[in-house]
């Protein structure tokens, strides 16, 4: 009887140490969360089911300027700007109230009455019976990188607007003095000014079109494209760039195809952006292939080369100002591309691997007669 009860005694106290044990690893673990969630920089906010506050962090009242004792028992309208319309607050709360994650970027209010850009993820905390619980929260303050794509923009519409008058100047003047008597090196001088300024006269004008097809008001005029032509007219432009790399280049086509419907300058940007890169991305000694296929009412326009997109922007290829590893690189090759192809009612997208490098591939419409 003694030495079952020396068992059981054993057993107990073994028994209590393991729950101490584990009770502790649990209060470490959620201090190491506590922690994480308090130092965050970012903005971290939870609500009950009602969307009242009940936690904010450190990152919340070092951005906002509300304390924690003014923002518990609120709701987030505390930080309502305005700027947002009625329709926008319902979507989003029909958006979480039925279970969906919310991603989307606000403008809100500070305390202080300043406004300021949070790029914002809200996710639904749901009981076993499926019911909310709680809604969590997470924000980044971006009202600095808005500034500067504002900045940029801005910047650059400025430039393509102030740069055409003395361009239209500049091809006048050319005109007119090549119609006096000039000699033979002064004419040739003369052309090759009248010349550039074209060149740097249609990089404005697409630059413009690219501008409107990001805003959505681009209108194309559609024409029939000879796309083989254009694919050869590029080979030509970029066969010197090539050989400067040691990049062979090779270009498929088995059989007559029909054109393409839409605009065969802004198809050539684009087959030269596409192939530019592809040169760029490739290293001595390799070969970059492009081919053309004919699927039903499409286009199909490949380029290969033997390196696979890096992994650090495979997500993010076709953004704007996204490039990796080129001293020359502004990102806008790929991202203004793809704006071309979808205003043209195709797309552009790619597969890669290490095992089978990289193919871009934009689809284009038959022209329909």
């Amino acid at each position: 009887r003694h030495e079952v009860q020396n068992n059981f005694l054993r057993m107990f106290n073994e028994r209590l140490q393991q729950e101490i044990q584990e009770r502790n690893k649990i209060e470490n673990e959620l201090k190491i969360l506590t922690t994480a969630l308090e130092q965050s920089a970012d903005t971290i906010v939870v609500t009950d089911g009602n969307g009242h506050i009940i936690y904010v962090n450190k990152g919340f009242t070092e951005i906002t300027g509300f304390t924690k004792e003014e923002a518990l028992g609120k709701t987030p309208r505390i930080l309502k700007s305005g700027k947002h319309s009625v329709e926008f607050y319902k979507k989003l709360w029909s958006c979480i109230t039925s279970g969906h994650v919310f991603k989307g970027e606000f403008i809100n209010r500070k305390k202080n009455g300043k406004l300021y850009w949070e790029e914002k993820i809200i996710t639904p905390i749901c009981s076993q019976e499926d019911e909310i619980d709680y809604f969590v929260s997470t924000g980044r303050d971006v009202t600095e990188k808005k500034r500067i794509e504002r900045l940029r923009e801005d910047t650059e519409r400025i430039i393509r607007h102030d740069m055409k008058n003395p361009l239209h100047g500049i091809m006048g003047f050319a005109e007119l003095l090549l119609e006096n008597n000039l000699s033979q090196e002064q004419r040739q001088m003369v052309q090759y000014i009248r010349e550039a300024a074209i060149e740097l006269m249609q990089m404005l004008n697409n630059s413009l079109d690219i501008f409107k097809m990001e805003e959505g008001t681009y209108q194309l005029e559609k024409e029939p494209v000879d796309i083989v032509a254009v694919v050869q007219n590029t080979f030509a432009m970029l066969s010197q760039f090539a050989a400067e790399k040691k990049v062979t280049l090779t270009f498929e086509v088995t059989k007559t195809l029909p054109y393409v419907a839409g605009s065969a300058r802004h198809l050539q940007n684009m087959c030269y952006n596409l192939l530019k890169n592809a040169i760029e991305a490739s290293l001595p000694n390799q070969t970059v292939r492009i081919w053309l296929e004919h699927n039903l009412k499409t286009i199909v326009l490949k380029i290969w080369n033997h390196l696979p997109i890096p992994e650090e922007i495979r997500n993010r290829f076709f953004e704007r100002y996204v490039t990796y590893g080129k001293k020359q690189g502004n990102g806008l090759g790929t991202y203004s591309a793809r704006l071309v192809a979808r205003a043209h009612g195709g797309d552009l997208g790619f597969t890669t691997s290490r095992e089978d490098g990289t193919t871009l591939i934009a689809t284009l419409p038959v022209w329909q007669e």
